[in-house]
Parts: C-alpha cells; sequence; structure tokens
C-alpha cells in the first residue's frame, strides 16, 4: 500500500490498489492499435463500467467512463478506436464531473512526474511543445508536449502554475491518404 499525507490526497495516483490497472492499460493499447478492436473495448467496458456517448457523428463516436476518468474516441471511418484520454487533473476532474484516471500510464510515467521526468522515461525529446491558454487570459498557459514513436502520438498536458501533469492522451497516427488524382495501377 502506498502511504500518502492528507494533502496529497486530492490528487490522483496511481497505485497497485487498483488490480485491474495494468490489464486496462493493455487493453487501451490494443483497443488504439488494431482495426475491429471492439471486443477490447468490450473487455474495458466489462473491467470498469458502461460509457456514456458524449459526442457521435458521421465521423466519430466519444466515449467517457466517468468513473475511471477516461474518454476514448472510435472513428466511423476506419471502423476503429483513434484515441484514448487519461483525466489525471483536468477541468473536469478538479469540478467533481469525472473522476480522476486512476490506471497505469505510459512508459511507466506517474501522476506526479514532472516534465523532465516525462522527457527522461520516454528517453526523447518533445517533437512538440505547444503553449495552452489557461483558464483566465492572466493565468500561466500550460504546456503541451507531443510525443511521436512506434505508431502513437503521445500528448502530455502540464499546468502552467505548478508544472503538474493534467493530462495524457494517446492517438493512433493514421496513415496519410493518397490524395492524389492519379489511381496507380
Amino acid at each position: 500500500m502506498v502511504h500518502r499525507d492528507k494533502e496529497d490526497c486530492s490528487k490522483p495516483m496511481l497505485t497497485n490498489e487498483n488490480k485491474n490497472s495494468s490489464e486496462i492499460y493493455s487493453l487501451i493499447g490494443k483497443m488504439l492499435r488494431e482495426h475491429n478492436s471492439e471486443e477490447y473495448f468490450n473487455r474495458i467496458v466489462k473491467l470498469l463500467e458502461q460509457p456514456e456517448v458524449m459526442n457521435k457523428n458521421n465521423y466519430a463516436i466519444d466515449y467517457l467512463f466517468r468513473k475511471a476518468g477516461l474518454g476514448v474516441m472510435f472513428d466511423v471511418s476506419t471502423n476503429s478506436f483513434l484515441s484514448a484520454f487519461m483525466h489525471l487533473r483536468t477541468g473536469m476532474v478538479r469540478s467533481g464531473v469525472i473522476s480522476p484516471y486512476r490506471c497505469e500510464l505510459p512508459c511507466e510515467i506517474f501522476v506526479d512526474d514532472n516534465r523532465f521526468e516525462v522527457q527522461r522515461k520516454i528517453g526523447l525529446e518533445p517533437e512538440s511543445t505547444t503553449q495552452v491558454p489557461g483558464p483566465s487570459p492572466d493565468a500561466p498557459r500550460d504546456l503541451c508536449d507531443v510525443y511521436k514513436f512506434d505508431g502513437m502520438q503521445l500528448r502530455f498536458l502540464f499546468d502552467g502554475a505548478q508544472g503538474e501533469l493534467v493530462s495524457v492522451s494517446c492517438r493512433r497516427q493514421l496513415e496519410p491518404k493518397n490524395t492524389s488524382p492519379f489511381v496507380s495501377i
């Protein structure tokens, strides 16, 4: 069991107390990497909860597992899951709308890791870093580091004021479509 100070109890934290943590993370990875991955999604549903459909249109279906702090996007055009979003300290978590994601994170990253630790564990420089506006014009800008490797794009959002990890998203990199008007025979 992991011991924490009372002041830290409001922060999400990965622990071994979630016995399904590794299995859920593994299923997310398989779900994003493989086409026709409904089997993995259905296993996640069995382990977590029935998700809410947050958005549905001709292009995508967004699902939210409120109690697990996990959002996933299904791409209608490819009939496969495209991304997973892990809410750690997002506004939705801070306002109590959803629970924080408490399962395993990519690359052995922990919720309390800072940007330096994330970069060290991944072993690469971010491909890009973007400043994201805060909740008000005078608030410090959050930082989003993007890493691409192994067919995936990982985005780590860090709070501009505290430097804390706010969210992690994993997105399957789409293969570029042939936009040429000429067809190869």
